[in-house]
Parts: structure tokens; sequence; C-alpha cells
């Protein structure tokens, strides 16, 4: 905080030291923001400034706060579910990079790049020699039975603080302006009511375990297009014919920055780009090559059931998670830190912290202007629709029909859930925003006959969820 950011402490070490800092009123009168134009005045040493307090007397610290300076307070031991930013010294990537940074919108200093990193891989906890459930350990964890308690308590509290702690409207502001450049300025990416040209490459954003995987083998088998995926480590610019792949690899930011500096997009190699990052592989593309995007939809509850299944199972996936093998559905889903609407987050570059209506007006509109959408419960509709806008056709007639009905690739079989049960209703509501993005997405695809159904559906499973944060029935 001081040497990577720049931040100035002011330290009370005594409860003395804090009942004269309230007779002089010394927040009102010294602190000042990381934020502020005052912030730079804080280094020239003009003012006796700081930017947080730091001391072990929680009480009393508190109690030289005012209406004016509330305070957000940071405390490894006083832990208030409401009131406080929690930190694990076992976790400090997390604690630091993804809480401390993105909740006060601190940010390294110009010369300090690498600074935060750099502290968190030399940082030294010292660990107790003590053995887990020894006599030992028991002893001690008796005689500090409530800290034992209120650390539990303080564990469960930091891993649901990863998806709703509030993130820093700076923060949130860069953000913002990333998906503005990758989705609507420089023109790299096509509305979807635009006008066709031969240069644009269509774009296929993989949302996990919805269809993803037949669509891929559909592209490269039924309509013979070359399309991205690195089948053969490393990342290269091999064109695999036998496999209908350009051997590239967009699976991560880095991944596609790397394709990007390479200008993958404007070599022609491929016909079909690929990727499950929806908006970093939309910066792929360039004004002489711009992309069109298209995706397939899945419900979100099926998707969290069937990405539950498909992970306990999935040895060969980076994803793997044997684990789960312990635990039931309901149990995955209110794990603390569970990873909630998937696709809205990663549409609105909102990888963490809490989510409002304005993410999902924002994903709304990206769904819309950019993409052509599929569902997973109509591929045939789907490939229909698919065929007439980007013009494919099928090299090996009733090849489209195959896949989607006679060889459907990557099931995993699991137990139905019931729909509309407690569990689902569990789901429903964890993904309330991927809900309401999925309804949206019903609503643009044509509004035909054969979706009434789906929509009843969804509609009735949304009715549920907004019923249940009437009654504060909220996670």
């Amino acid at each position: 905080m001081t040497e990577c950011y720049g931040l100035v402490p002011r330290v009370y070490s005594t409860t003395d030291e804090l009942v004269r800092a309230g007779r002089m009123n010394a927040v009102d009168n010294d602190y000042v923001s990381f934020h502020d134009e005052e912030h730079n005045e804080v280094h020239r040493g003009r003012r006796p400034l700081f930017h947080f307090l730091a001391t072990p007397h929680y009480q009393e610290g508190a109690g030289i706060l005012t209406l004016k300076h509330k305070g957000r307070m940071i405390e490894a031991r006083m832990i208030l579910e409401n009131k406080f930013l929690i930190g694990m010294s076992s976790d400090l990537v997390e604690t630091v990079h993804k809480r401390l940074r993105l909740y006060f919108g601190w940010r390294e200093l110009p010369d300090k790049v690498g600074c935060e990193a750099e502290r968190v891989r030399s940082a030294k906890i010292f660990e107790s020699r003590l053995v887990e459930k020894s006599h030992e350990w028991r002893f001690v964890a008796k005689r500090n039975r409530y800290d034992v308690k209120l650390y539990a308590r303080a564990m469960a509290i930091f891993g649901d603080q990863k998806m709703r702690v509030p993130i820093h409207p700076i923060i949130r502001a860069e953000e913002r302006a990333v998906v503005e450049r990758a989705f609507f300025a420089g023109g790299h990416m096509r509305d979807v009511s635009d006008p066709r040209d031969d240069n644009d490459v269509p774009f296929f954003w993989h949302i996990p375990k919805a269809s993803g995987t037949t669509v891929k083998e559909i592209l490269s088998e039924c309509y013979g297009l070359i399309r991205t995926e690195m089948i053969r480590p490393p990342s290269s610019l091999e064109v695999i014919p036998e496999r209908g792949v350009l051997n590239v690899d967009l699976s991560t930011p880095d991944a596609v920055a790397i394709a990007r500096r390479n200008g993958v997009a404007d070599r022609g190699l491929a016909d079909v780009f690929v990727s499950q990052l929806g908006l970093e592989g939309s910066t792929i593309f360039t004004p002489r090559h711009p992309g069109r995007a298209f995706t397939i939809l899945r419900h979100p509850v099926k998707l969290a059931v069937s990405l539950f299944y498909y992970r306990r199972i999935a040895t060969w996936e980076p994803t793997y998670r044997p684990e789960f093998n312990d635990i039931t559905l309901q149990e995955y889903v209110e794990t603390d830190g569970y990873y909630d609407n998937w696709m809205v987050r990663m549409l609105t570059n909102a990888k963490l912290g809490g989510l409002n209506e304005g993410h999902l007006d924002l994903a709304r509109s990206i769904l819309e202007r950019k993409f052509v959408v599929g569902l997973s419960d109509h591929m045939d509709e789907a490939f229909r629709h698919f065929e007439m806008y980007f013009g494919w056709k099928e090299e090996k007639a009733g090849c489209v029909d195959l896949h989607l009905h006679s060889a459907p690739l990557n099931k995993n079989k699991y137990p139905d859930l019931e729909q509309g049960g407690a569990v689902w209703t569990v789901i429903a509501n964890k993904n309330k925003y991927d809900m309401a993005l999925y309804y949206y997405a019903l609503e643009l695809s044509n509004g035909s006959a054969t979706k009434n159904d789906a929509t009843s559906t969804l509609k009735s499973d949304w009715e549920r969820i907004e019923s249940l944060a009437q009654r504060g029935g909220r996670r």
C-alpha cells in the first residue's frame, strides 16, 4: 500500500493517541482520498495528510471517524459482515490484487509498475509449527475458541465477497471503457444489421456447456470451414487441413493479445474464429477484416447443472474438479465464491464483484447489436439462421442433422433436475442476470411459435426469482 500505491498511513498505536486524534478532528482535517486532487500534496510534504488509518484498536479507531468520513475498514480480526472487506494472509494475491485494489480503486505509481506482484511473491507469512488437530493445536484452539469461530466465519465471508463486493467507480469506468473499445469503437466488430462484406470474419463466442463442441465440429466437417483451435501445443499459425483447424490459441487474454499482435485476422488463414472470451476475442479483428459475432445460449440453470457434473469427470480439462464428487449440486451453487452470471460478466468485463441492472442493460445491448443468437434447445433453427446469415452450405447433405441428432458430441449423462424445484430456484436466483439475458435472447430470436414453451418456462422462473426477492429471499 505504501510502496506500490504511494499511500501514506496515519498509525495510532495506543488508545491515548486515538483519543487525542478524535479531539483534534484529525480525520476531517487531514484525511485525503487517493483520488482527490489534493493527493499529490501528500507527497510534496506541504500538509501532514494521510490516505488510511491503521490501528490495532478497533472500537477506539472507529470512534474517531465522522459523518463526513465514515470509513471503509480492513481488519483481519474484527469481522462484521456488512462493514468489513476481508483479506486472508493465506491468499495474498486474491486479497491485494482482486480485493483491495478493486474496492478502493488504488493503482500502482507510474514508477512502481510490478511492485504489487513482487511484494506479494516475496511476502513471508509465519507458519505455525503446530500440527493441525494435535494435542497442542486443540489446546490453543480451545483457549481461543471464539477467535476460531470468528476466523471460520471470516473465511466464509472472504469467499462470498469475491462475487458481491462493490467495485470502485473508477475501476468500473475502466472496465466499461474496455467494453466500449472491444465492441463499439474502432470499426473492428460489425453490428448484426450492418451490410455484408466479403472481408467480414465470423466469430463464434463459445459458451461452455452450450453445445459449443458440436458447433465447432459442424463448422469444420459439414461446412468445410477452417476454425481456430489449438490442438497441438504450442500455439502457431499452422493450418491442419484434416482437422479443419488453424492451430492458434485464443483461450486466454494473453493468448488473444499475442494473436492480435501477429495480425491473425488479416492473414486469411481461418474462416471462423472461436473463443470462450467473448470480449477479449472480439479485439482480434481489424477494420480491414471486421468480425461478425454469433453464439449459442443455453438456459442458465441447465448450463450450471451440466457444468457441475462435467467438471466432476473431465480429467482432460483444466477446470476438472474431483472434489465436486464429494458435494451435491446445491452445495456447489451455494459454495462461497461460486462464479455466478457468467455470460453477463464475460460481456461486460465485470469478472469480479457485484453486478447491477447497468451490467444487464449493457449485456443486452451488446447481445442485440453484435451477436447473431441461437439457442441450444433449438439447434436446428439456430443453424438454419446461421446458414442464411453467413451464407454457409453443407458440403455433405444431412451432415448437420447427423451431428445434432445422431452423433452429438461431449454429452455427459447426469440426473435430471426438477424444473421449478428448490435447487432449480436456488440456481436461477444466483444467476438472475444471466436468466434475464437469456430471456432477452428468446425475444431476440425471431419469436417463433417453437419457443413458446421455453419462453413460458423462463418467465415463470423469473417471476419466482422476483417473488423471492420481494420476500427477502435474495441471496
